[in-house]
């Protein structure tokens, strides 16, 4: 039985794709961390003219080209309305208020040492932009794009 013979008409396949494509989008947004819009005042991209207008005790974003922002070593989380550690970064073990990014930890660099550096917790894996990703994430957005891909060539070779 060829597979081009169950053809649906050109909208349905159409609307389909345009389905799947907008899960793989979706699904591929929501497995990566980003900032998006600010949550109030004292938060990331607020305007601002010296730290202290970005909470900076409390949020450690700095007042740069008059918005308050991350400094590079750091990523803003929109839910703890903060800028945390980035992986492969030094940090201070255990620390109370300066926390390493989603899904990693602060690592001693020796025995007893209060330095130390955030890595990807196990079964996370670090990012290209020094965030730290669940395996998970990985393997959904693999599969979403393969069955995309599947999806497309069908559309190609039976139309």
């Amino acid at each position: 039985m060829n597979p081009c013979d169950f053809k649906m008409n050109k909208s349905v396949n159409f609307v389909s794709l345009i389905i799947l494509f907008s899960i793989f989008l979706g699904t591929c947004s929501s497995a990566s961390s980003s900032s998006s819009s600010p949550k109030s005042s004292s938060t990331l991209l607020a305007k601002c003219s010296s730290d202290s207008d970005c909470s900076s005790s409390t949020t450690f974003l700095q007042c740069s080209n008059q918005q308050c922002r991350c400094s590079a070593i750091m990523h803003f989380d929109e839910e703890m309305n903060k800028c945390l550690i980035r992986a492969g970064v030094s940090c201070e073990v255990r620390s109370k208020s300066k926390f390493c990014v989603a899904f990693s930890e602060c690592k001693p660099s020796g025995k007893d040492s209060l330095k130390g550096t955030c890595e990807c917790r196990p079964k996370h894996k670090q990012t290209i932009d020094n965030l730290c990703s669940s395996s998970m994430s990985t393997i959904v957005n693999h599969t979403s794009l393969l069955i995309l891909s599947l999806f497309v060539s069908y559309i190609y070779h039976c139309y």
